[in-house]
């Protein structure tokens, strides 16, 4: 009744997975396993596997989960069954994307929803993360790509969009706004699962996430429930500045951060964006200059 498509490179992750899957699922079932070793970007890697599956549903999963759910297959299939327009359940989203180049969730908790427990690496605890998850069935603008299902007749009038994102960025927004022209995109909160890591950005992520807003900017930004105009003044506002912090940090240079500036003038608020924008520049201006300063020291020993 459902199909899971993963797309591996360690092997132990999927191991742990695989057994994961087999005693929580409650459901028939397939995993469809895509080797995947920088092989190809992600959509690729999905679009590959969902034309394999042989079953109605299927879920698209990061390696790297446990369920804690029992029966959660069972959950799965109810929620489609419950709500005819549904195209797409996540277990983490947002209400609201951003017009302004970012992830999928937006700087404000109000909009979050998200119901999973995340494991940290380094302290080795893991940290139960819920926000909204009262809400037994959010309609939301995106969810998270670590676990997503649709059926597959969606999938087929949809796919990953494979032409444009060609690396392992954006893939989870991109499939959320494609299936929310025509379907609900909802977060759901009886399905748990743990994640065992973190995700990261790079230089690649700005590059992708430049071409999914772009892609989408017609339509951004997206609500599924009431925002005023101060909220979306704030929030892209917010964004803009968060973004120059993570161009920053990336050393990706300024050019990125003038395309988005003058594509995004609609929804900025320039005279409420100019004094948190020229603290945040002169705050990493700061820690360049810190960072270069830091890099001439010596140390002599005799």
């Amino acid at each position: 009744m459902i199909s899971i498509v993963v797309s591996s490179y360690k092997e132990h992750y999927f191991q742990q997975f695989e057994k994961s899957v087999e005693s929580t699922v409650g459901v028939p079932y397939e995993i469809i396993k895509v080797h995947n070793p920088g092989l190809m970007g992600i959509c690729e890697a999905y679009n590959k596997g969902a034309e394999k599956a042989r079953y109605k549903y299927i879920c698209f999963s990061h390696e790297d989960v446990l369920f804690d759910t029992a029966n959660w297959g069972i959950n799965l299939i109810k929620h489609f069954e419950n709500n005819p327009l549904l195209g797409l359940v996540g277990v983490a989203g947002a209400s609201y994307k951003t017009a302004v180049l970012g992830g999928w969730f937006p700087p404000n908790m109000r909009f979050i929803y998200i119901n999973l427990k995340q494991y940290d690496e380094a302290s080795g605890t893991t940290e139960h993360v819920k926000h909204n998850a009262d809400k037994y069935f959010a309609p939301v603008a995106s969810v998270d790509g670590i676990f997503m299902c649709t059926t597959k007749s969606i999938w087929n009038e949809t796919r990953f969009d494979d032409q444009l994102l060609k690396k392992y960025h954006c893939y989870d927004i991109d499939f959320s706004l494609a299936v929310g022209e025509k379907y609900t995109v909802a977060v759901v909160n009886d399905i748990l699962l743990t994640h065992l890591s973190r995700g990261s950005y790079d230089k690649m992520w700005l590059t992708e996430s430049y071409k999914l807003h772009n892609k989408w900017r017609k339509i951004l930004p997206k609500a599924t429930e009431t925002v005023t105009n101060k909220e979306v003044s704030y929030l892209e506002n917010v964004a803009f500045c968060q973004l120059v912090t993570t161009a920053f940090k990336l050393e990706a240079g300024y050019s990125i951060l003038y395309k988005v500036f003058f594509k995004s003038i609609g929804v900025l608020n320039i005279k409420t964006l100019m004094i948190p924008l020229v603290k945040t520049l002169k705050l990493e201006i700061q820690k360049g200059r810190r960072k270069k300063l830091e890099g001439t020291k010596q140390t002599i020993s005799i």
